[in-house]
């Protein structure tokens, strides 16, 4: 073979070598992005072949009792032919019911939490609206006080124009304990005496870790400022915050005030002020739920500490 030829059967040779590596590469890229990442647990429920390990719970059922029930249903959905559907004939007026899930993350770490899924309604107006439940808790739910209560059940429209479809979206903020495990509901609290369904689809949860760095240092000598209802200081406090990482102790010379968390503020509005929030922060039984830390030197508390009174400041 001359070499005139050697260098065509070898350029020949290497056009199909890389053409061969070219549609490889392509092929396995295209496969790529259908492949889900197997190290990622899916955290999005669509329910359409059974509940995927959601459990329906409920409280404040009795006097009377009442009728409710959480199940899968083709009457509507969103993605497939399924969705939950929730009915509460909430003839006591306070009836609560949802959906709940376990999920095991790392301990002692505090995440922001997204939840998001589609909400059909058929709740119009402005009047004799349900509250929707979307929260996060360390306990198993079974309670009131282990409820997070968001928004109402309408459609913001002002006639009946039947189911209508809604996105719902809530952020929360929550730290793990030493064990992990976290528990997030989803459902409807009744806060009229009537008889309504609703449906639930395409929920989709995300877990994401907040970074420390970004946690403002709250530690030191501070001053509690007490107001009376036209402004005035009726009462002024020394104490001493000791953090450590996210958890704040609040201390006096002779007692402790509180033991806390610092989390990242993602409350609905009004109270989404501050990026950070203490919470379990009560003392003196004056029914504090948040302190809002505006800076590493000013902060102030959520609620007035008694009628007529207005928000304590924290300053230094």
């Amino acid at each position: 073979m001359n070499t005139k030829n050697k260098t065509s059967n070898i350029k020949a040779y290497a056009t199909l070598i890389f053409t061969i590596m070219l549609s490889a590469t392509l092929l396995l890229a295209g496969c790529v992005e259908e492949i889900p990442d197997d190290t990622s647990p899916s955290n999005y429920y669509s329910f359409e072949e059974n509940m995927q390990d959601w459990e329906s719970d409920g409280t404040d059922l009795s006097s009377p009792p009442i009728n409710w029930s959480i199940e899968r249903s083709d009457d509507r959905a969103t993605d497939g032919n399924k969705s939950l559907k929730l009915y509460l004939d909430n003839m006591n007026d306070a009836g609560k019911i949802w959906i709940e899930k376990q999920f095991e993350l790392d301990a002692n770490t505090q995440y922001e939490i997204t939840i998001e899924y589609d909400f059909a309604t058929s709740d119009f107006g402005s009047f004799n609206l349900f509250k929707i439940i979307t929260g996060a808790s360390l306990t198993n739910p079974e309670t009131y006080d282990d409820l997070t209560f968001q928004d109402h059940t309408g459609h913001n429209q002002q006639e009946d124009i039947g189911y209508t479809w809604l996105n719902k979206s809530y952020t929360l903020t929550v730290e793990t304990n030493d064990n992990g495990t976290l528990y997030l509901s989803i459902g409807v609290w009744g806060t009229w005496e009537t008889p309504r369904t609703y449906y639930i689809d395409a929920v989709n949860i995300s877990f994401d870790k907040v970074a420390l760095e970004g946690i403002p240092d709250v530690s030191g000598p501070w001053i509690i400022s007490y107001y009376d209802f036209m402004g005035n200081v009726t009462k002024t406090e020394n104490v001493t915050l000791i953090q450590n990482e996210t958890a704040i102790t609040a201390q006096t010379s002779n007692e402790t005030l509180f033991t806390g968390t610092l989390l990242k503020n993602n409350l609905p509005a009004p109270d989404n002020k501050t990026d950070f929030i203490i919470t379990d922060c009560d003392f003196r039984g004056l029914g504090i739920d948040y302190i809002f830390v505006y800076n590493e030197t000013m902060m102030e508390t959520n609620l007035p500490l008694c009628e007529n009174c207005r928000p304590a400041v924290f300053t230094r």
